[in-house]
């Protein structure tokens, strides 16, 4: 067993793009340890089934942020407090997220958090906290008693009331059971990867949510040259407003859009006839981009960092469905995978962080 962050355990800033945390266990935060000023973003993030005596899924200690967006955060367990996301002196944002089914044998089934300086605090935006447990006293959310009173920001979210206190809202959060599809998945087995958070049908959190709360996308993920539209994709790579049935276009509560249609990623005139995915993801010394069929034609596989500077270019023979690069140089940061022949792009953009 780790002592801390079992999955992911850092110091400084760092984006993850599709990451999945399941069933690690350490004694502090069982997926993910920040700490030291860090700043985390983890979008479309999977973190289900972690082990830890404080912070079961995520611990944010000594001034860290973290930003959890279009993540699900569900069936983790701690010994102590917060089954969730245990938040010591830190900043915890969470949009477009579900917080739910997690366990403390302590306090703060969902989230436990000791405010000690005017940076720290909680915001939850367009999410569901939902189901959360604890042996002590706050089942969804626990704040240490603090003076002044740090309040925790509530806006357009789901909450399995009554709202404490401490939690500051916009007069418009929804108290009606969010109908997930299947929260133990097919296998009924309770924080594992088939674990199905998206809304049923007749749930209250289509179309509930506020469209002008989505974070920006700041690193340009769908490829499009423009930093300053909004995120455009939810967890399963689905139109991220979409009209769920009330006549509206209107974003969804948590990760997913109900009965949206699948994003075509990247700038217009891409043609994905190849699918490619990178493993592992985050990588160290090495990543392996597999390739759903092989390549037609030769082609160059480039790597950009979040600057937009190329940092490495290979050529891949046609035929290939498997390519290794070697990463051990490269520095800690995101980067996007680009796989085309000429001004032709052959698959869609792949993102990939570096750990070292």
């Amino acid at each position: 067993m780790a002592s801390q962050g079992a999955g992911l355990l850092f110091i400084g800033t760092v984006v993850l793009l599709n990451p999945i945390f399941v069933n690690n266990q350490s004694n502090d935060g069982g997926a993910i340890y920040a700490t030291e000023l860090s700043n985390l973003t983890v979008i479309n993030g999977f973190i289900v089934g972690n082990h830890s005596f404080y912070g079961g899924a995520v611990t944010a200690e000594d001034k860290a942020t973290v930003s959890l967006i279009n993540t699900v955060v569900a069936h983790n367990t701690a010994l102590g407090d917060g089954g969730g996301i245990y938040n010591l002196g830190s900043r915890i944002r969470l949009f477009n997220s579900v917080l739910a089914y997690n366990s403390s044998g302590a306090d703060g089934g969902g989230l436990w958090e000791h405010t000690d300086h005017a940076k720290s605090g909680t915001e939850i935006v367009n999410s569901i906290i939902w189901g959360n447990t604890a042996s002590g006293e706050g089942s969804q959310l626990f704040q240490l008693d603090v003076e002044p009173v740090k309040l925790v920001g509530m806006k357009r979210s789901l909450f399995q009331g009554p709202l404490p206190s401490y939690v500051d809202d916009d007069l418009l959060t929804i108290y009606s059971e969010p109908l997930f599809v299947d929260i133990d998945g097919l296998d009924g087995v309770a924080g594992t990867l088939d674990d199905d958070f998206r809304p049923s049908a007749l749930s209250p959190a289509i179309d509930a949510g506020d469209n002008s709360l989505i974070p920006v996308d700041t690193l340009d993920l769908d490829v499009d040259l423009d930093t300053t539209d909004q995120i455009p994709f939810d967890l399963l790579n689905h139109q991220r407003i979409f009209d769920g049935g009330t006549g509206g276009q209107t974003v969804d509560l948590g990760p997913y859009e109900f009965g949206a249609p699948t994003l075509g990623v990247g700038r217009p005139g891409i043609r994905s006839r190849v699918t490619a995915s990178v493993f592992p993801n985050p990588a160290h010394d090495e990543i392996i981009v597999q390739l759903d069929r092989p390549l037609v034609s030769a082609a160059s596989v480039q790597v950009f960092d979040v600057l937009g500077r190329r940092t490495l270019i290979v050529h891949s023979d046609a035929g290939a469905a498997q390519i290794r690069i070697q990463t051990k140089y490269f520095a800690s940061g995101s980067y996007v995978l680009f796989i085309g022949r000429g001004a032709e792009q052959l698959v869609a953009p792949v993102h990939f962080v570096i750990l070292h």
